[in-house]
């Protein structure tokens, strides 16, 4: 099955909604693995944000989650923000990118396991690289507006962070080849919900934390460009009141000993059920 990640949408969330609070963006704070690794990695480099038009990534804030769900339903994505609470703010954030080659392709068929499947054959507009870190060529594909679509076949299935890690290990030991003639690669009609749920629980100081996460991309691709959309929706609430304590309640019989250093057995050792409960009025015996 395949698995995308768009990380931009996510951070341009965050940072509306640090924004819709007039707090800073830095005071997000992780409350789990995935979490620390997306603020130290990717959210750091928010600044970049910059490097987008206006209409590629677009957000809103709102308290009203049915004002949110119609932006995402106008936008033709699916997902939908639960209601809110009067304690619960969201932000709908939308990556839109259109790239269109620099030269437009022939159409082709590719075949894959005995099935025959819709393609795209290129005669020029690309380059084409080799990696010491992967086994198999690297195609780069120029558009007309300078950005730059790379694939190569996979080695085995990575995911999320895991992936972009590995992009970043093949390109850094990436050399261009003048081997290839042409390329030739399948059409792209995807659409799907990703799974962001290790946003959930975020903290924006210790106020605020998400609690609600969801993104769907589509991406379509044929002999004349590639076409990215991906919505990113988060709820965003107040909390009421301090996290209940936790704590471990004996309620049952339960085993009591206690050890001294330098001993190998117990001081004292037993099993305590509840004939014995009792205020001893002192500790004299």
């Amino acid at each position: 099955m395949s698995s995308t990640l768009v990380i931009w949408p996510i951070i341009k969330a965050l940072c509306v909604a640090s924004q819709f609070l007039s707090i800073d963006p830095s005071a997000w704070m992780a409350v789990n693995a995935t979490q620390t690794h997306f603020l130290q990695h990717h959210f750091s480099k928010r600044t970049e944000l910059s490097k987008f038009a206006n209409d590629e990534l677009k957000a809103w804030a709102s308290w009203d989650a049915d004002e949110l769900n119609a932006i995402l339903k106008k936008e033709g994505f699916a997902i939908k923000l639960e209601p809110f609470d009067s304690k619960t703010f969201g932000v709908v954030s939308i990556l839109d990118l259109m790239v269109e080659w620099q030269y437009k392709g022939e159409k082709s068929t590719i075949e894959s396991n005995a099935t025959n499947y819709p393609g795209v054959y290129m005669k020029k507009g690309f380059q084409t690289f080799d990696s010491s870190a992967h086994a198999e060529p690297i195609i780069c594909i120029t558009t007309k507006s300078g950005d730059k679509v790379y694939m190569t076949v996979a080695d085995s299935s990575v995911e999320n962070f895991e992936l972009l890690t590995l992009i970043k290990h093949i390109k850094a030991q990436m050399h261009q080849n003048y081997i290839y003639d042409f390329i030739e690669f399948p059409m792209i009609d995807l659409d799907q919900t990703a799974d962001i749920a290790w946003l959930l629980g975020m903290e924006l100081t210790k106020n605020w934390y998400i609690s609600q996460a969801l993104q769907q991309t589509k991406l379509k691709m044929n002999e004349v460009g590639a076409h990215v959309k991906s919505a990113v929706a988060i709820a965003v609430t107040l909390k009421c009141c301090p996290r209940p304590s936790e704590g471990i309640i004996i309620n049952k019989p339960f085993y009591l000993w206690i050890e001294r250093p330098g001993l190998t057995e117990p001081l004292f050792a037993g099993y305590i059920t509840q004939e014995n409960w009792k205020d001893p009025q002192g500790l004299d015996l």
